[in-house]
């Protein structure tokens, strides 16, 4: 079990179990673009790159429900970073992909030291 962090509040929280970054995926995004796009699967190529990657940040990414944006030929993407600012991003080609995972390189910084 990871180690307790008690809050001022009162409320319990924890330390992450992992380790990096995450980044949180749009699910339906993907799946409306199954059949359409070779962007359909930006979870398992972010996954895949930061696993292969040695000196990239890593990465956990989730893929959740739905974002709420719904973009017309894309997939909603939101690093750790982009959350804090209230923003999220756009993915729409394999340029874009590796775009955010560039700027997730230069940015990245362990969850534990990110409040959100």
């Amino acid at each position: 079990m990871s180690e307790e962090i008690v809050d001022q509040g009162g409320v319990r929280s924890y330390r992450a179990p992992w380790k990096g970054q995450v980044v949180l995926v749009c699910r339906k995004c993907q799946r409306k673009l199954k059949k359409s796009s070779g962007i359909a699967k930006v979870a398992k190529v972010l996954k895949k790159r930061a696993r292969h990657d040695k000196d990239g940040p890593k990465l956990h990414v989730i893929q959740v429900p739905c974002l709420k944006m719904c973009p017309k030929g894309g997939v909603t993407v939101c690093t750790q970073g982009q959350l804090t600012r209230g923003e999220c991003s756009i993915i729409r080609t394999m340029e874009d992909v590796e775009a955010l995972q560039h700027s997730i390189t230069f940015s990245a910084k362990p969850a534990s030291e990110v409040s959100l």
